[in-house]
């Protein structure tokens, strides 16, 4: 049987899992974990900034200190998530059409753990 024949029978139902439980590993993840890599990367930001000269660099690490920082305070908080900005490459457009069809009330703790670690 070639792996392109194969189809899975009776394929078991597994609910998406997400923080809300409060007794998992993604409220685990979305309480503790993330929010505290998020800040080690924003101390490192900030300190990057403090020590650079070029005043391009330093309003561009400013700018992303800042939208760290509010992702990290989205998170915590369990606001929606937010389409992402456009920037002209990658498929942002596609994860905005997708969260709005499947996840359009989402919140950070309601959203399937795979969709905001990817995110």
């Amino acid at each position: 049987m070639a792996i392109a024949d194969f189809t899975p029978n009776n394929t078991p139902y597994k609910p998406l899992i997400a923080a809300r439980d409060g007794s998992n590993f993604t409220y685990e993840s979305l309480h503790n974990r993330v929010p505290h890599i998020l800040t080690d990367v924003i101390n490192d930001f900030y300190a990057s900034v403090q020590r650079a000269t070029d005043p391009a660099a330093v309003a561009e690490g400013k700018a992303l200190t800042g939208l760290l920082s509010k992702l990290k305070h989205e998170m915590v908080t369990d606001k929606s998530l937010t389409p992402l900005e456009e920037d002209g490459i990658g498929d942002i457009s596609v994860w905005n059409r997708w969260l709005d069809l499947y996840f359009p009330t989402a919140t950070w703790y309601t959203t399937p753990f795979l969709t905001w670690e990817t995110y």
